[in-house]
């Protein structure tokens, strides 16, 4: 089970509904400042439904993507001159956060981009680390499309429910939080989030996860496999090229 060899877990009591999605003044004197508007620029602000939940996981995602020199999905032109986009943001507490973006022209082979950084995904990020940018070949990039049609995005809440049958919250402590987004054709954006805790028994994310850090030459982290041995060393894919 994922949940026994990962980060520790707590429940705490689920807040009152009237509470939820409310900022306080701290909170609006945050989402005011530049650094803040920056970072939450890198999200639709329809994706999250309570705006506390946009101030914090959209200024935590999103200054570890602008000091990676990422593109924002969120942007009006982002989709220009691609069929589709996929990130997946991968932010270990007390490790260099990284990102693996896979995009897709309209003819011709998609291309991956991998970009790590010097802080942490649990704090601030330090400086942009580019590792390596490549095309793929058509078997990968046909592979990882059907993964995330396996995924079923669309279908997919932004966050893991994690209330409990008693009206308590599961709350996973640390850990690696996984990001993944999708942009269409259309400039659709779409999100999943997810601490590893909550990949316990999801073959199809763990499997999009597993496939994006082929593409991206990198080592699938062990609690992808529910932390078993050699598997976890296992490095990228046939589905990339040379470029």
């Amino acid at each position: 089970m994922l949940s026994a060899v990962l980060a520790l877990a707590f429940v705490q009591a689920a807040p009152d509904a009237s509470d939820q999605c409310k900022l306080d003044d701290e909170q609006r004197q945050l989402a005011s400042t530049t650094e803040s508007k920056q970072n939450l620029a890198y999200f639709r602000a329809s994706i999250w439904p309570c705006e506390d939940d946009r101030l914090f996981y959209g200024n935590w995602f999103g200054k570890h993507l602008r000091a990676m020199g990422e593109p924002s999905f969120a942007a009006p032109e982002a989709s220009k001159g691609y069929s589709k986009r996929f990130r997946l943001l991968v932010l270990p507490s007390f490790r260099p956060a990284y990102s693996i973006r896979v995009d897709y022209p309209p003819a011709g082979q998609a291309r991956v981009t991998v970009v790590t950084e010097t802080g942490s995904g649990g704090y601030g990020p330090g400086e942009k680390v580019p590792l390596w940018s490549n095309t793929l070949n058509e078997k990968g990039g046909e592979r990882l499309a059907d993964d995330v049609e396996e995924v079923r995005v669309l279908d997919r809440a932004v966050d893991a429910e994690r209330e409990t049958t008693d009206g308590h919250i599961m709350v996973c402590a640390d850990g690696t939080h996984y990001v993944f987004e999708a942009l269409d054709a259309g400039g659709t954006q779409r999100l999943i989030s997810r601490h590893q805790c909550d990949l316990d028994g999801d073959r199809p994310m763990i499997e999009l996860f597993h496939q994006m850090h082929r593409l991206g030459r990198l080592t699938v982290p062990y609690e992808l496999f529910g932390g078993s041995g050699d598997r976890g060393r296992e490095k990228a894919d046939p589905g990339s090229s040379p470029g």
